[in-house]
């Protein structure tokens, strides 16, 4: 087997310097604290609010809200990888954002979020809706909750939620901070609706007292 000559070691090396350098060149574009601020897949667009920071040695932190999970993260020209996330594929890196794609369109801007709510803090919402936690309720509403969001999923406002499982204080709360009677979810159907036929509860007249 012929020995490499100098020529071709070098050539090698060059080329083995480009391909660090271009990897190189995308983490640094990458690191730093971003704000993961929606996803959207078609017409749908759900509102997020996940802080990430890639950091410059390798390690990643996700926080959305009391949730925290870290790991490490790598990155090439096409793919960003996070060790317990998963791997994302890079849409477009352009100044202060940034697209990603997975099972829908990921969208970033560079530093933290701004104080609000995403989709997490929906769920939550919405199960306090209709579970009857009055605490999570009031806290999410205090902070200033758009009382009328619905859930992406369903089409369900928080009070329609309350509605389906009888929750007459949740209602009442909701009610007092504005709701609106006449929203309808995807099956067509407004809180009223749920109230007279909820298959849960065979119907909830104190509740249809109210709304009606």
């Amino acid at each position: 087997m012929p020995k490499p000559t100098v020529a071709s070691t070098l050539f090698a090396l060059s080329i083995w310097c480009l391909a660090g350098a271009a990897q190189a060149g995308v983490r640094a574009d990458l690191a730093g604290d971003w704000c993961f601020y929606q996803q959207s897949s078609g017409a749908t667009v759900i509102p997020e609010q996940v802080n990430i920071s890639l950091h410059p040695d390798g390690r990643y932190d996700w926080r959305e809200g009391a949730f925290h999970q870290d790991g490490s993260w790598s990155a090439d020209d096409k793919t960003l990888t996070m060790s317990d996330v998963g791997q994302h594929g890079i849409v477009s890196i352009a100044g202060e954002e940034m697209t990603l794609r997975r099972s829908s369109l990921m969208h970033f801007r560079k530093g933290a979020c701004a104080p609000g709510f995403g989709d997490q803090d929906l769920i939550r919402f919405q199960n306090a809706a209709s579970t009857g936690d009055m605490a999570v309720l009031a806290d999410y509403l205090a902070r200033g909750m758009e009382v009328d969001m619905v859930d992406f999923r369903s089409g369900d406002s928080a009070l329609v939620k309350a509605a389906k499982f009888c929750q007459v204080g949740a209602a009442k709360a909701l009610l007092a901070k504005g709701a609106s009677r006449t929203l309808k979810g995807d099956d067509d159907k407004t809180a009223l609706e749920h109230a007279r036929a909820s298959r849960f509860h065979k119907g909830c007249p104190e509740l249809v007292a109210l709304l009606e």
